[in-house]
């Protein structure tokens, strides 16, 4: 037999940034006639309510049919899936199940932008991007000397305090596949007796093409493969692929005592293998996980081991982990290896034993994740285990560590067969060995501490207190936390083991935080019986210090006695003086933040905040953001980025956002201030923000937008550019909108081409300065980028410095860039832009509402100008054969002047460079023009042939062919 003594690290997910499946969203439909149709027509293909939503587009469900009678046949349940529904004797974890789907649409358009854009309709409970996971990564038995963790978490003892009357217990291994003729875990694969022996035909039943179980699966007598090797092949071998698995089943449950290899961490024992991962050796990911999870738990495992996730939380997950502990499963998951304070799933998930990682002497490992949501630490630095072929080798990562808890958590059950999941979770928790003061600097966000098989076995503490709920709530009402404020913790506990008799609940400041005062600190809850839960009548009362740090956490400890004894801690936390303030001084009510957006202040989940909304209807706006530069590179902003799914983050707060009304409380003022000095290529700007609202019957359906740029460096800025980029849905999905410059009006016109109820949308730059404006197609056309795939630099320079670049959108999903330039700003000097926008029932009242704020902010002093209507300016009229052109012949371009000036013509590539220039004319008349300019052969795609005269200039946009 080989071993390799290899060191290798399988971290888990190395990423702080989120997989998504492309063009695919998961949704929990709501119970709705839409949700009726779906189910009606077989939870699958298009649903005709959903097209206008999504465009063309397929359905399947995230839970198939097979999974789910599968489910029903372990609760025993008879019901089909679409009674589920109305059946309320069924756990409602289990009953929306039927409810969650997948929908593959054509679109463009980013998952997580669609789950924006769609996440209150009414239709779902729930629409997120589909998630993507990647791996989390003294006996006969000869090699048990290399296994320090045994020894370390008392698994010898344990196994010798095992009863005789210990029930057996199957762990599910959903991962990569499990290696079941490795010769020291044969023995230990659990197999399903339904699928096996032989049938009324004589046939074995393990190979006769039936599902003699009646569980939906065919022949699947020792668990399942939900991948295959393409990822939509599934079948009946869950054998590896990646070797990650196998060494996770191995440490779990190798053969002990049977002179071979390891011995696994617990005894009376199987596992049982589902596979997640495809059939190369080489995949990370893993999918199809929810219904491995539970097909796994409709198996009868009762314990499911998860060595993989993602630093994104999915409420369709939730929806999974729910039904599956509803089921009587505990799942164990690795809380993650980015070595950060973060929460990882679904280790993070409550119902789950989240599980970091520590090395031989109880110290925190490296790479683990810690964080609040971790419950309980494991050895995960250096385990030893088997590999496919019959090899072993050494690997590290909270994928390790967490099968070692799994282990601990089967010899537990094994112990005590009547425990339920949740009674689990928390015996495991409850007889851990402490190790804070191991960790400095880590107290509390390693769980209850490290593991330890003997304590749990023997249940040696039986007293637990889980708090099971905090809510902290300012005292005065409001929904914002801020400086000076008292707010109150309501707190409710419960007793999931033994019977606590004198419990009294404290309260203290984490001093990892800023310093609050608890002047209600301890309250007495008395007797809580066994499964009982008790919430404290009297809220804790904490007040805040006058000094609060911009979106600062206000976090408490929460620690339950019972006597004097610890039996629980848990922390409260809440955000305060958030950088962002909802106003809603008039008819409009929007999101002021001090990071250079407006509407929402974290993009693209827009949670925080509420857009910006007319008549207490939905938000008419996913995104606005500021934009100011001189170049392609010096250019902070506030928008989304080259990765779409991320807003770049120039813009720095240097003071809340303060609200104030005047003395008629007619006129409502949000201000705030912000640097650039975030941005590795700033400035050296601060800007002043504000937004004032009125309420007077001209003044109620607009709001007056300001941005004040100040040049805080020794050094001149000329070539200045500001504007504000604007995504505006009107209706559902953004989709049938479209947005165009009114020359006329002096504004931004954005309607909706299908639904005549919904309003109009007007937005002005009311200051002296020279106009550029650019309609876009968010998912592109041939000449002009879209902004699905990215929003690079290049391409925000090319929209807010380009005069009047695209006037009108196509109707589809739009956005806008408005703002003014160039100027110049020497040292210390300040440049306004003002900003109006109204919203109408028609086109008629949203420019009248905006011309009245236009005209009030010109009242009040600001950077605005009366709008007199003037006549086009400069502009290339067409190109000849465009749009597109050769790079081998000459191009024709046909331009209008409005007044006499000299001309020149240039070219420039997608990402600003310039390609060619013509020479300067000497002054040309007013009128039409014609002239050539030859495209240099290095040209290709998207380029701009711009027409530069006095008053500015004007871009057209061609496709150079070769």
């Amino acid at each position: 037999m080989m071993v390799k003594l290899l060191s290798v690290i399988l971290l888990a997910v190395c990423l702080n940034n989120t997989l998504h499946a492309a063009q695919s969203v998961v949704v929990r439909f709501a119970d709705t006639l839409v949700a009726r149709t779906w189910m009606a027509q077989g939870r699958k293909g298009p649903v005709s309510q959903l097209t206008s939503l999504i465009g063309a587009h397929t359905t399947r469900p995230y839970v198939s049919d097979a999974v789910i009678r599968a489910v029903h046949k372990h609760m025993g349940y008879s019901l089909q899936v679409e009674q589920l529904l109305s059946t309320h004797t069924v756990p409602e974890a289990i009953r929306r199940l039927p409810l969650l789907c997948v929908i593959d649409y054509k679109d463009p358009v980013p998952p997580h932008i669609l789950a924006g854009k769609l996440h209150n309709h009414t239709y779902f409970d729930f629409i997120e991007p589909l998630p993507q996971y990647q791996l989390a990564d003294l006996p006969s038995d000869p090699y048990v000397a290399e296994q320090y963790y045994l020894p370390l978490i008392r698994a010898f003892q344990a196994w010798d305090s095992l009863p005789p009357s210990a029930a057996p217990v199957i762990v599910g291994i959903v991962d990569t596949g499990v290696d079941t003729a490795h010769v020291d875990l044969k023995g230990s694969i659990a197999r399903n007796t339904g699928e096996t022996g032989t049938d009324e035909t004589g046939r074995d039943k393990r190979f006769n093409g039936k599902d003699d179980d009646g569980n939906g699966f065919v022949d699947d007598w020792f668990g399942w493969d939900f991948v295959g090797a393409d990822g939509a092949s599934p079948d009946n071998t869950p054998l590896p692929g990646n070797s990650h698995g196998t060494h996770v089943a191995g440490i779990v449950a190798a053969q002990v005592n049977n002179s071979i290899g390891i011995a696994g961490v617990a005894k009376n024992v199987t596992v049982l293998p589902i596979k997640v991962g495809r059939d190369s050796p080489f995949s990370r990911n893993v999918e199809n996980t929810a219904e491995a999870l539970l097909y796994a738990a409709a198996a009868g495992c009762n314990i499911i081991n998860c060595s993989f996730g993602s630093a994104s939380a999915s409420f369709a997950d939730a929806d999974i982990v729910q039904a599956v502990t509803a089921m009587g499963a505990l799942i164990v998951a690795a809380a993650g290896n980015d070595g950060t304070d973060q929460a990882f799933y679904p280790a993070a998930h409550p119902e789950v034993l989240s599980v970091a990682a520590t090395d031989s002497s109880d110290r925190r490992a490296y790479f683990s994740n810690t964080h609040r949501s971790v419950d309980v630490a494991a050895p995960g630095v250096h385990i030893f285990s088997t590999m496919p072929n019959n090899t072993f080798d050494y690997q590290d990562g909270t994928s390790m560590a967490s099968p070692v808890a799994a282990g601990v958590a089967a010899l537990a059950l094994s112990a005590h067969p009547a425990l339920k999941p949740a009674q689990l979770h928390s015996l495991l928790k409850a007889n851990t060995i402490n190790i804070d003061k191991l960790n400095p600097g880590f107290e509390g966000k390693l769980g209850a501490g490290r593991i330890d098989a003997l304590n749990a076995v023997r249940f040696a503490n039986s007293r637990y207190a889980e708090v099971v709920k905090t809510v902290i709530v300012n005292a005065n009402g409001s929904d914002l936390i801020e400086p000076l404020d008292t707010v109150h913790l309501h707190v409710a506990v419960t007793a999931p083991l033994d019977t606590l008799k004198s419990v009294r609940v404290e309260v203290v400041p984490d001093s990892s935080q800023f310093v609050s005062t608890v002047s209600v600190t301890t309250a007495v809850a008395g007797l809580i019986a066994s499964g009982d839960t008790v919430t404290i009548n009297d809220p804790f009362v904490i007040s805040l210090p006058k000094q609060l740090p911009v979106n600062g956490k206000l976090q408490v400890v929460i620690r339950v006695y019972d006597g004097n004894d610890i039996v629980g801690t848990a922390i409260a936390s809440a955000t305060v003086n958030p950088s962002y303030r909802t106003i809603n001084g008039n008819n409009l009510k929007l999101t002021v933040t001090n990071t250079g957006t407006l509407g929402f202040n974290d993009y693209s989940e827009n949670v925080q905040g509420v857009g910006f909304c007319w008549n207490n209807q939905p938000t008419l706006l996913f995104e606005m953001a500021l934009m100011i530069g001189v170049s392609p590179t010096y250019l902070p902003n506030a928008a989304r980025g080259a990765d779409t799914r991320y807003r770049d983050y120039s813009f720095i707060g240097t003071s809340p956002v303060t609200v104030t009304t005047n003395s008629d409380s007619a006129t409502l003022k949000a201000e705030t201030t912000f640097s650039d000095d975030n941005d590795r290529y700033n400035l050296g700007l601060n800007i002043n923000h504000t937004v004032i609202q009125n309420t007077s019957d001209s003044l109620r359906d607009c709001a007056i937008i300001t941005y004040t740029i100040t040049n805080t460096s020794d050094t001149v800025l000329r070539n200045v550019y500001a504007a504000s980029f604007m995504d505006w849905d009107l209706g559902t999905n953004g989709e049938d909108d479209g947005v165009a410059w009114d020359q006329q009006r002096g504004m931004a016109i954005v309607q909706n081409t299908t639904d005549p109820e919904l309003p109009t949308v007007c937005v002005a730059m009311a200051s002296d300065l020279p106009v550029n404006f650019t309609a876009i197609d968010n998912a592109g056309t041939n000449a002009v980028p879209g902004i699905y795939d990215n929003f690079l630099r290049s391409e925000k320079w090319l929209f807010m410095s380009s005069g009047k670049f695209r006037t009108n959108s196509s109707v589809t999903d739009i956005s806008m860039t408005l703002g003014g330039g160039p100027f110049t700003l020497q040292p210390n000097e300040s440049q306004q832009i003002v900003y109006v926008i109204g919203v109408g029932s028609a086109l008629r009242l949203a420019s009248e509402a905006t011309e009245s704020g236009r005209n009030y902010a010109a009242e009040l002093g600001l950077n605005a100008k009366r709008y007199v209507a003037e006549n086009e300016s400069d502009r290339i009229d067409y190109v000849i054969n465009g749009p597109f052109v050769s790079a081998a012949n000459p191009v024709n371009v046909a331009f209008s002047l409005l007044a006499p000036s000299s001309t020149r013509i240039e070219v420039y590539d997608l990402l600003g460079n310039l390609l060619k220039i013509s020479p300067e004319t000497e002054i040309l008349p007013a009128g039409s023009h014609h002239t050539q300019i030859s495209i240099p052969d290095t040209a290709s795609g998207t380029c701009f042939i711009v027409l530069r005269t006095v008053r500015g200039i004007t871009a057209c946009p061609v496709q150079v062919l070769h």
